[in-house]
């Protein structure tokens, strides 16, 4: 036999090369078939997850006489199975910085770093390893794994599309013109009687007299087809609030004669112009009433009914307005 199987360096080559093809087994290795008196024996006792305590006794059995004991302890780090890669988003393929990376059921997880890498440290068997990151979907992998096995995956993660509950919008559409008149100002700010163009639309056929009656709630008049407006402010003798002259002295003779009576009428404005301003007024001849039905409602685009002086805005506020004012908007 070789001088070379007694020397102590090449056993311990043997027995390194030995340990690392087959740490958890034991193992016969012939070195030389044409010499099997060179015999190595190894074994591996695991003393913990991550250290084995490896014992190896060679024993040379030759003419040479000479019997070789060695022993080797090692720390075997290869024992851990391991997961690398990176955490992607799938939009464009950039790194994810503080994303999630674990083990389903484990309790313990890691973070990726700023260049979206991580390392995550698997237990034997079969794991399913799970990376999250804010906004996104979850990516889950099944990962087979083994001591000492090591295995790589990028995760690419998708946005997460967030469904938001269906909420029922209710939009009213605003006329120009009314928007333009300050209607809807005066509305906001909870005075009088407002009748919309919505209002109008579901009340097609009928007279305007009816529609103010029915949306503000006041007073109409009638005289044969004629209508008129007025508050609910009366004296007792049957005359108006604010005055004690003669039916003549207030009331066109046109209107007596189509039936109209004493009343507190309301100043009328139309488009914004004054058409009828009653009892506060220095005149002479009484001016005609006028008559809310001369107006179809298909005209119509808003009308502003205010019963009394304290809600009358000070843009149509004047002194014959002590019975209230009617605002009426055609559409232009």
């Amino acid at each position: 036999m070789s001088s070379k199987h007694c020397n102590p360096r090449f056993l311990r080559s043997l027995l390194v090369r030995s340990l690392q093809a087959r740490p958890d087994r034991l193992l016969r290795s012939r070195e030389a078939p044409a010499e099997p008196s060179v015999e190595v024996i190894l074994s591996v006792a695991a003393r913990s997850q991550h250290c084995l305590l490896v014992t190896a006794s060679m024993v040379r059995r030759s003419t040479c006489g000479l019997a070789v004991s060695l022993s080797v302890a090692s720390a075997s780090a290869s024992a851990q199975s391991t997961i690398t890669g990176r955490v992607l988003r799938a939009t464009d393929s950039s790194v994810i910085a503080g994303a999630t990376v674990r083990v389903l059921g484990v309790k313990s997880q890691i973070l990726t770093k700023s260049d979206g890498l991580f390392t995550l440290p698997l237990s034997d068997g079969d794991q399913r390893v799970v990376a999250s990151a804010v906004a996104t979907r979850p990516e889950t992998l099944n990962v087979a794994a083994f001591r000492g096995s090591t295995h790589q995956h990028d995760f690419v993660l998708f946005e997460a599309a967030e469904v938001l509950p269906a909420v029922d919008v209710k939009a009213t559409l605003q006329s120009k013109t009314l928007q333009l008149s300050g209607f809807y100002d005066r509305q906001s700010a909870g005075s009088g009687a407002f009748i919309t163009p919505q209002n109008i639309q579901r009340e097609q056929g009928r007279l305007i007299g009816e529609i103010v009656a029915k949306y503000a709630h006041v007073w109409v008049h009638y005289g044969g087809t004629h209508a008129w407006l007025s508050s609910n402010r009366t004296s007792s003798d049957g005359g108006c609030a604010f005055c004690k002259k003669r039916i003549q002295d207030l009331l066109d003779g046109a209107d007596i004669a189509a039936g109209a009576r004493p009343a507190c009428y309301m100043d009328v404005y139309l488009n914004g112009q004054a058409v009828y301003r009653g009892y506060g007024q220095d005149a002479h001849t009484p001016p005609p009433l006028f008559d809310l039905n001369s107006l179809a409602a298909t005209e119509i685009e808003g009308i502003e009914i205010y019963a009394s002086a304290s809600q009358i805005p000070a843009r149509f506020n004047a002194p014959s307005g002590g019975c209230g004012v009617a605002i009426i908007w055609t559409k232009r």
